[in-house]
């Protein structure tokens, strides 16, 4: 048929669509970690509970966009012609998000292990309150970095 496009010409918009779902997952999904621990902790056990599990689910799921949205990335890149066809912000980009995953395995997810720890041994939750202000900053800082992956793809200069 005349209007027939090949699989080859799609893939660079389908990546794209795909790669902006993950950002999307990546940058969301960890957006309300920090309310929900303060509150929840607020709240006493038997409430604070079920914070682990439902932190633990959601620090999955943002890992796994995190890796998928670095895998989409480069495949975008290769699919344009290589690094050396892709402008430097992308690069930087690139560097950023892989700065940001390195971010929350060392610093953010050690500061909610140690929440975590306190809660599952029903300890004092005034301490995992103290603890989860530090973890907010922590994770502030990763979505600080997150920000910035986001202005750099999307602000063409």
């Amino acid at each position: 048929s005349p209007h027939r496009v090949s699989s080859a010409v799609m893939m660079p918009p389908i990546l794209r669509v795909l790669h902006l779902f993950c950002m999307a997952v990546w940058v969301g999904s960890p957006l309300n970690a920090p309310g929900d621990i303060r509150r929840t902790l607020a709240l006493g056990y038997p409430y604070a509970e079920a914070l682990v599990p439902r932190i633990k689910r959601s620090a999955r799921l943002t890992m796994a966009a995190g890796f998928l949205t670095i895998a989409t990335g480069l495949a975008l890149v290769f699919a344009l012609g290589g690094f050396k066809a892709v402008p430097a912000r992308i690069h930087i980009g690139m560097g950023l998000s892989l700065l940001t995953l390195l971010c929350g395995a060392l610093v953010v997810d050690p500061a909610w292990r140690k929440i975590a720890r306190t809660v599952q041994a029903k300890g004092d939750l005034g301490q995992a309150a103290v603890l989860s202000r530090r973890f907010t900053v922590k994770m502030g800082i990763e979505h600080i970095f997150r920000l910035s992956v986001i202005v750099l793809m999307a602000w063409r200069v």
